[in-house]
């Protein structure tokens, strides 16, 4: 029986700064990208969502899954990078908090698509 294997790629979070600026705004700064190891990646049209289930749009580009091992943070103007090309995450998606597979594994599903959101 053969395993699911995953890919590597390569995520660019922003994280609000600790000070406002001088307009009382808070200044978002880009973080170091990091390489996650094992996500799966699929086609995006897969499922039948509707813009009701996606509010930035209904052409999503691709659905990532994160692994469990990875430490969940915030992806609100998350960028990843696969296979060299850039996607720009759509919401800020949480975990799933189940122990159903494949998600028990896979427990971030994130929606994700060339154009910026």
């Amino acid at each position: 029986m053969k395993r699911i294997q995953g890919v590597d790629i390569r995520l660019a979070r922003r994280e609000p700064y600790r000070l406002p600026d001088e307009m009382n705004e808070q200044t978002l700064i880009d973080l170091p990208p990091e390489t996650i190891a094992n996500a799966i990646v699929t086609d995006g049209t897969q499922a039948n969502a509707g813009e009701a289930e996606r509010p930035q749009g209904t052409d999503t580009a691709i659905t990532v899954y994160l692994p469990r091992s990875w430490p969940w943070r915030s992806l609100r103007g998350a960028r990843l990078t696969i296979d060299g090309t850039d996607y720009w995450v759509h919401g800020d998606p949480h975990p799933v908090r189940t122990n159903l597979t494949p998600t028990g594994y896979w427990p971030v599903g994130v929606q994700a698509s060339t154009r910026k959101a």
